[in-house]
């Protein structure tokens, strides 16, 4: 089996604490940690040398997840493989926190005034949900 790999910039706790002190999680779980590039990719994918601008331009809660939409380098608003760049805030109890990204991009700015951090880009093994793969089953 090939090993795959998850595309992300992290958020430094400082930005975290920052987003999540403007805006108040509505679910139980609490992420706010990352902008996931690109997912399940091979070890040789090229990530950016220089560190990305994240801008937080929108606010999305559906039923059991929300998030924010987020625009890379001012300009890319989707993944290669179609799904919006956002951070998931918070989801609920059994859900994914890929459902904090289930808006249609682009997504209108729908805040008063943008966030933008300095984020730099990095590679790390994919981790497999053991229990999801239970439940699959």
């Amino acid at each position: 089996m090939t090993e795959r790999f998850i595309a992300k910039a992290n958020l430094t706790s400082e930005q975290r604490e920052f987003l999540l002190s403007r805006f108040r999680p509505s679910f139980p779980l609490v992420h706010c940690r990352q902008v996931t590039l690109a997912y399940a990719v091979a070890r040789d994918f090229e990530l950016p040398l220089r560190p990305i601008t994240v801008t937080v331009y929108g606010y999305h809660r559906g039923r059991f997840a929300e998030g924010l939409a987020v625009m890379i380098d001012q300009e890319w608003l989707s993944r290669s493989d179609g799904k919006p760049y956002f951070i998931c805030l918070s989801h609920a109890m059994g859900r994914s926190p890929v459902e904090a990204s289930e808006f249609d991009p682009p997504m209108s700015p729908t805040l008063p005034e943008f966030y933008e951090f300095e984020l730099q880009a990095v590679l790390e093994p994919l981790q497999v949900n053991r229990a999801e793969l239970r439940q699959v089953a």
